[in-house]
């Protein structure tokens, strides 16, 4: 029952109560402060901690904003619990997922959702969520590994790309753009913006496609891990499901800009 209106207030306030300030305050540390500052550190790390913490907290917000306006024949859904404990878990989670190159991701994933499900509740019952996460450890190995050698193969094709394609491209003969400041020339400016941008664009076409198949095998051990009053869910769809899901997202952002 909710509406795009909602959805789109809830966006504006988000964005002028954290983003634009955020932006405001990146901008003002940059220009006026030394990078050698006492300040610089200390601020670098509030700011990174802060917005992996918001980036769960709003999840788990927006999540309850969405329950709360869903109906199953006229029962109500919710969802209970602290959304500040799900930033900080996500948080944490964050980190160990990076010092681990990323194998403790299906945990990370198994216990945020764990704690969202348990929470869940439709009228006056609660859902429970119960499993283990070494399940999807053996999708997650094949995805890992294949992602790893996919963004290898790639890097090396958009480098000689870049190298060889745009290598006498007028884009590298701007003179309007002064690239002093951050102690380059304008070639080499131009080289490592369009290096960066095609090494995304080419870590996205990967990882849409490689952990395509992990995501559809998740989906599935979490519906399978939940349970209402002893009914058990199930999910049919599969990789390919999930790779025209990602196309047609990609599809819609790059056609609204």
């Amino acid at each position: 029952t909710g509406t795009s209106l909602e959805l789109f207030l809830g966006f504006v306030k988000i964005l002028l109560l954290l983003v634009i300030p955020l932006v405001a305050i990146s901008l003002w540390m940059n220009l006026f402060v030394e990078p050698d500052s006492p300040f610089t550190i200390p601020y670098g790390i509030a700011l990174y901690l802060g917005l992996a913490f918001l980036y769960g907290a709003a999840k788990y917000r927006t999540q309850r904003f969405r329950l709360s306006r869903t109906l199953w024949r006229g029962i109500r859904m919710g969802l209970k619990g602290s959304w500040i404990s799900y930033g900080v878990r996500t948080l944490l989670f964050l980190y160990l997922t990076f010092a681990t190159l990323l194998w403790a991701y299906p945990l990370q994933r198994f216990v945020l959702m764990r704690q969202m499900m348990s929470n869940t509740t439709i009228g006056d019952r609660q859902f429970h969520f119960d499993g283990d996460p070494t399940e999807l450890y053996t999708s997650f190995a094949v995805a890992w590994f294949l992602s790893i050698f996919g963004l290898i193969i790639g890097g090396v094709f958009g480098l000689r790309f870049v190298t060889d394609v745009l290598g006498n491209s007028p884009v590298f003969q701007w003179t309007a753009f002064d690239a002093s400041i951050f102690n380059l020339s304008t070639d080499e400016f131009a080289f490592i913006l369009i290096a960066t941008l095609v090494f995304y664009a080419i870590a996205s076409i990967v990882l849409s496609i490689t952990m395509s198949w992990y995501r559809a095998k998740e989906f599935l051990n979490f519906e399978e891990c939940t349970r209402l009053d002893g009914l058990q869910f199930r999910f049919r769809a599969g990789g390919w499901s999930v790779i025209y899901l990602n196309l047609g997202n990609a599809l819609i952002l790059i056609a609204t800009l």
